[in-house]
């Protein structure tokens, strides 16, 4: 980034910036002279995230939005659990970037594509550890931030809904130190289901011929 203040600007985030392994296959010696970075989230609640704001708030939209416009079998206002279950026979290279495997950006054959891998749990300090190394202002601003008073994410997992997800998820668990994260919740979900599920259901045959290309956003400077 030329501009380090651009850093913060919005604009730069909505582009369709490549993967750290799409930039190493193309430009190798100049991605080697960087210093590349990234940051990564609890699969779980990245799904919930996801779900809230691509699926949930766009339910009862006139007229009807679609929440992923390459995925016309995700309809606006799907349950979490329907959402979850299609998102988790959904492979990576089909994938919606949204929730696309993390992994899949920052790894390749399981071995780190960057020099430093933040956590979206420890956003403030890790972004400083950035900042310091690319002169980059230290402080974040806050934005596209989960409503006050929603229900944590936990709330929307039963154990089985949580099961099919760690095996969708399986590298970013192990990979990026999620592991136990979700057997501590494992350990507490109930067995008979969350309390976030809608009366709109889903059937087995809706998770086939999906298509996207696009990539998760990474950062370097």
């Amino acid at each position: 980034v030329a501009d380090p203040s651009a850093i913060h600007d919005p604009a730069l985030w909505r582009r369709r910036i490549p993967s750290f392994e799409h930039a190493f296959g193309r430009y190798p010696d100049e991605c080697c002279g960087y210093f590349k970075f990234a940051f990564v989230r609890n699969p779980l609640d990245r799904l919930v995230s996801c779900y809230e704001d691509r699926v949930a708030r766009r339910a009862g939209s006139r007229p009807a939005m679609l929440a992923f416009p390459d995925y016309p079998l995700v309809p606006a206002g799907l349950s979490f659990e329907g959402f979850a279950r299609l998102v988790a026979r959904i492979p990576d290279r089909l994938a919606d970037r949204h929730f696309r495997g993390q992994v899949s950006s920052t790894h390749r054959r399981g071995e780190p594509l960057v020099d430093f891998i933040g956590r979206f749990e420890s956003l403030r300090r890790d972004w400083r550890r950035v900042a310091e190394r690319c002169d980059f202002a230290p402080e974040l601003p806050r934005v596209n931030a989960r409503p006050a008073g929603g229900s944590p994410y936990r709330d929307y997992y039963s154990r089985s809904t949580l099961r099919a997800v760690h095996r969708r998820y399986a590298a970013d668990f192990a990979k990026l130190g999620y592991q136990g994260a979700y057997e501590a919740l494992l350990d507490a979900a109930s067995d008979t289901g969350s309390g976030r599920r809608s009366t709109v259901s889903i059937s087995n045959n809706q998770s086939r011929g999906h298509s996207g290309r696009n990539r998760r956003e990474s950062g370097d400077c």
